[in-house]
């Protein structure tokens, strides 16, 4: 046999702690290497990325025809997520898992206000959708949106 010689033996020893060491350190890498996704995937919105979901939302919101007597938070939270829809670009397929989104009211001119937030609560974006449907007119009829940073 190859093995009965202590210089095969000791080749063998050395190669199998070779590989073990090459497995730790190969293993070392891949930890943290799903560390550094996780981190990245799991980070919450800044300000500027929660004011680029509530402009494509406006944008979305004036460009849809509103259905019915006026804009729900239905409809809202349509826009957030057509306006938002993941494709590989800046936001994930699911838009929720970083935005939160709030009915805060009527302004004095009675549009509505919806506030948008990151998943934490921070970084306040209002939208302030106006629409008066005039029911004599039985076209399309498409609501206005602004964006203001701040809590509504």
């Amino acid at each position: 046999m190859l093995q009965d010689h202590p210089a095969d033996r000791l080749a063998a020893e050395q190669s199998r702690r070779r590989l073990l060491g090459t497995r730790i350190v190969g293993l070392l890498v891949a930890a943290v290497m799903v560390g550094i996704i996780l981190s990245a995937v799991n980070r919450d919105y800044d300000e500027s990325e929660v004011y680029a979901v509530a402009n494509n939302a406006a944008y979305e919101l004036e460009r849809t025809p509103v259905q019915g007597l006026g804009v729900t938070v239905f409809d809202v939270e349509k826009a957030v997520s057509v306006g938002n829809r993941g494709d590989g670009g800046r936001f994930p397929r699911d838009v929720w898992a970083k935005v939160r989104l709030r009915d805060a009211g009527s302004d004095p001119r009675g549009a509505d206000r919806y506030e948008l937030t990151n998943s934490d609560g921070d970084h306040p974006v209002c939208m302030v959708v106006w629409f008066d449907r005039d029911l004599s007119d039985e076209s399309a009829q498409f609501a206005s949106v602004s964006v203001e940073r701040g809590a509504c």
